[in-house]
């Protein structure tokens, strides 16, 4: 537990020095080019906030149906996207008002944010466990992609049983698929 939070203040302090405008362009290029993301359908991406991979331009997608997190407790509920249609968390992100999506099956894809990555397709995130509780909770396998700098890419992170993993990292320069 120690290690996951002295790592977690080493990515938000490289993280701070990265140009994250120019990176988040590049890797959400890499990720339109990817079959999984050109397949999909509905999409649940995370609404980027402070220094992570900026994700506008993947919401504002309009031939595909973008659903976006919001928390409730210890779960997040899988919102349609809706430009203009936020409040403000207590963690200070713009969550959606709109109603919560009931049939979570029809999701192709979830994009996940990450803090760092390793090559096997763990992320170390903020530590609340919502997107591990979320992909647990799920009745059929989706693809898994996490959008990181290149520059948070590590060879292993330590994990606990519970850490979900995903099947593909974007940065900005190349894409990583997970090792077995």
């Amino acid at each position: 537990m120690q290690e996951k939070l002295l790592l977690r203040k080493k990515a938000k302090n490289i993280r701070s020095g990265l140009d994250i405008v120019s990176i988040s362009e590049k890797i959400v290029n890499n990720l339109f080019g990817l079959e999984c993301f050109i397949s999909a359908k509905n999409i649940f991406c995370y609404n980027s906030f402070g220094n992570e991979v900026i994700t506008q331009q993947i919401l504002n997608i309009a031939e595909k149906n973008i659903y976006i997190p919001r928390v409730r407790g210890d779960l997040m509920e899988v919102c349609p996207y809706e430009k203009g249609q936020f409040t403000v968390s207590s963690f200070g992100i713009y969550e959606p008002t709109g109603s919560p999506l009931k049939e979570l099956g029809v999701l192709d894809l979830i994009i996940m944010p990450a803090l760092m990555a390793d090559k096997k397709g763990y992320r170390l995130g903020y530590g609340k466990g919502y997107y591990d509780r979320f992909v647990a909770g799920l009745q059929k396998a989706v693809p898994k992609v996490i959008l990181i700098p290149q520059e948070l890419v590590v060879d292993e992170l330590p994990r606990d049983c519970f850490d979900c993993k995903s099947e593909i990292s974007v940065t900005q320069n190349r894409i990583l698929y997970s090792q077995l």
